[in-house]
């Protein structure tokens, strides 16, 4: 928080500094013109002497227009270093999510504590600054105002402060539950979000109202806003009536300091108008140094939401680790075993493979035999594996992650559908901004995207989705070619490719194949897939089940043993077969 700060002391925020100090200055400097002026009425009605009298209250009104113009000021002095304030906070706690470890960002308690900080982020950053600085203003305002009105009774200042002393009780109980109702709530919040975003999530709206879910997925928003806001109303309504309350007792001590004036002192008139005006500004006051003593303690209530997001574990970064210049001779797993947080047993045990620079391995296997959970090892997006993963015969840990990534190409079964234009979608990683028009025009090629490419209307900086601008929607196969292009596009010397062909026909499939391969020469590559075709042309094929290396080899050599593999292929190739002349033959897959 602290950095922030320093990192926006500008000349605007020195300014506001000094005109919260002149503010502190004006309003006691018209006290003492008000008594001087209250003083100097019955000498210049006796004497009917009116011009020192008129020059007093032009100086008078000059200072009541120098103090509006101060307070207007720092009204847009205070609305520029809010946004100021507000945007560095945000890119501050956006940077540190950035790098938080992507195993927390699978948790929920993560999310809730994000949830609960984007309740609350709005209080911190400069309005603290400005609180800190309106107490400070406050509190020598008014010790400078009780100066100026010594003579006043004892008793007067003892009801401002038990006044002021209530409201200080009442609006902390009242922060320290609010928190506490953000904090229950962040998940059904999160949840009822979840919701209402499912009536017009482009991707889900056809299911929804094919299947007639709006009524259902509505009820499921309601019961969860109602929950919500019956806890917020239920706060609200109690701070009405405990502010209502003070309020009531506020009118009754401010009579009671009416008549201690008239009872028990007595003024010149000039003592007398100074007393009333001062006792007015002394309650504006009183009231400012209570609403920021308030939002201080608001903030304190807040301000642990804040570091329990910016304690959130990073991704290790250390100018130790080493940088990866590129993989020389092999990927190596020694016993490499992964457990999921919470999970009873093993996504992968005891794995043991070599991949050796330049070769392309397969990775096969049903829904949950660990293929996924092992490239994401890989990656170094999980890295409490137990076991160790060699580069090179270096653990990957002592790795520094950016230089591991900076050689790696990845299609995940998850990839990003941007609302960019296809050269953004394509080239995101370029710090050049996709300016290598070749490659990117390559990577098109390679990928089979040149069909539907060139036919959008504004070519490749065509914008890729309906709901921005005049942007264009695409099948679920023409994105799968997008991300193989922005794969191929970064053209790392390490190719990572999670079903690559999903989403693909079975005609273009094969032209996908060539594009694939002539792109993979000379380089190392994994390909996980359901689809067994490309396996034939690997050099080393690894089948997982359960999440263990249950066979290991080319294809020639699987289909030989007889084991798992081949059960997988023959069971597959029943759908690839063409009856032709009553003989049986496989159609390449």
């Amino acid at each position: 928080m602290l950095s922030v700060l320093k990192r926006t002391f500008s000349w605007k925020l020195y300014c506001f500094v000094v005109l919260a100090g002149v503010l502190v200055i004006l309003p006691n400097a018209q006290l003492m013109i008000t008594e001087y002026i209250g003083n100097s009425l019955p000498a210049a009605i006796e004497h009917r002497q009116f011009d020192k009298l008129i020059a007093l209250l032009a100086v008078q009104a000059g200072i009541f227009a120098l103090i509006q113009l101060c307070i207007a000021l720092n009204k847009i002095l205070e609305t520029q270093l809010s946004s100021q304030y507000k945007c560095l906070l945000e890119e501050k706690v956006h940077t540190k999510l950035s790098n938080v470890k992507i195993t927390l960002l699978e948790r929920s308690e993560t999310h809730n504590q994000i949830m609960a900080l984007s309740n609350t982020l709005q209080h911190l950053g400069f309005p603290l600054l400005k609180h800190l600085i309106q107490f400070a203003k406050s509190s020598l305002t008014i010790a400078v105002m009780l100066y100026v009105m010594r003579n006043v009774h004892w008793s007067v200042l003892a009801i401002i402060v038990t006044v002021s002393f209530l409201h200080v009780f009442a609006i902390r109980k009242y922060f320290r539950k609010q928190m506490e109702i953000y904090m229950q709530t962040s998940e059904p919040s999160r949840k009822a979000k979840y919701y209402a975003g499912l009536l017009i999530d482009r991707e889900l709206v056809g299911e929804v109202r094919t299947f007639q879910l709006n009524s259902f997925i509505l009820s499921k928003w309601k019961s969860l806003f109602f929950h919500i806001e019956k806890m917020q109303v239920r706060l609200t309504n109690k701070q009405d009536l405990l502010l209502g309350s003070l309020q009531m007792i506020s009118q009754a001590l401010q009579f009671m300091m009416l008549l201690i004036l008239v009872l028990f002192t007595s003024f010149t008139v000039g003592t007398y108008l100074m007393v009333t005006q001062g006792l007015l500004q002394l309650q504006n006051m009183a009231h400012e140094l209570v609403e920021s003593v308030n939002r201080l303690q608001e903030t304190s209530v807040y301000l642990p939401s804040f570091f329990k997001v910016m304690e959130l574990e990073e991704e290790e970064q250390d100018e130790r680790l080493l940088p990866f210049q590129g993989l020389k001779r092999e990927i190596k797993l020694e016993n490499v075993s992964f457990r999921y947080p919470n999970a009873a047993s093993y996504a992968l045990k005891q794995i043991n493979i070599e991949i050796k620079a330049g070769e392309k391995v397969a990775i096969v296997g049903h829904n949950g035999s660990g293929k996924t959970t092992l490239v994401k090892c890989l990656l170094g997006i999980y890295d409490h594996y137990e076991g160790e993963i060699f580069l090179d015969g270096i653990p990957m840990r002592h790795y520094d992650k950016k230089s591991v990534r900076a050689h790696l190409s990845v299609l995940l079964q998850h990839f990003g559908k941007y609302p960019l234009s296809l050269r953004d979608n394509i080239s995101l990683h370029d710090g050049e901004g996709g300016g290598h028009a070749d490659r990117l025009l390559e990577a098109v090629r390679l990928s089979d995207a040149s069909g539907f490419a060139d036919g959008l209307p504004n070519g490749i900086e065509t914008p890729l989705n309906p709901v921005f601008g005049d942007g264009v929607d695409l099948s679920g196969g023409q994105w799968q070619k997008i991300g193989l292009a922005r794969a191929y596009y970064k053209n790392s010397d390490i190719v990572i490719l999670d079903e690559p062909t999903a989403a693909i026909d079975p005609l273009s499939e094969d032209r996908l194949f060539e594009g694939m391969l002539a792109h993979l020469q000379n380089k190392t590559a994994l390909i996980l897939t359901h689809r067994l075709g490309i396996c034939r042309q690997a050099d080393k094929i690894i089948v997982m089940d359960g999440g263990e290396v249950v066979e290991m080899g080319s294809h020639d050599r699987l289909m030989s043993r007889g084991g798992y593999y081949k059960r997988m292929y023959e069971t597959q190739a029943k759908w690839y077969v063409h009856a032709k002349e009553g003989d049986l033959y496989p159609v390449p897959f």
